[in-house]
């Protein structure tokens, strides 16, 4: 999986590829974001195999939220 569109985004947004967070929900996205150093929260979708590579693991969006501050909340980890 190429990394480019992932490194590109960060170009654009004038960010370190370790400074981003990708949050995917296919296995080539994991891996493409995780070729590219960003950190990779994944959204297994009942899909469990080749997210292993990811920071974190969830069942679905929903259990995630955002912080006024622009942080990420995982209310409940499905994985790792």
């Amino acid at each position: 999986p190429a990394p480019d569109p992932f490194l590109a985004a960060a170009c654009r947004i004038d960010v370190e590829p370790a400074s981003c967070l990708v949050i995917e929900d296919t296995p080539v996205g994991v891996a493409a974001a995780h070729a590219a150093g960003m950190p990779v929260l994944a959204v297994d979708r009942g899909r469990v195999t080749a997210l292993d590579i990811a920071i974190c693991r969830v069942a679905s969006l929903e259990e995630l939220s955002l912080t006024p501050e622009g942080e990420i909340v995982v209310r409940s980890e499905s994985g790792k």
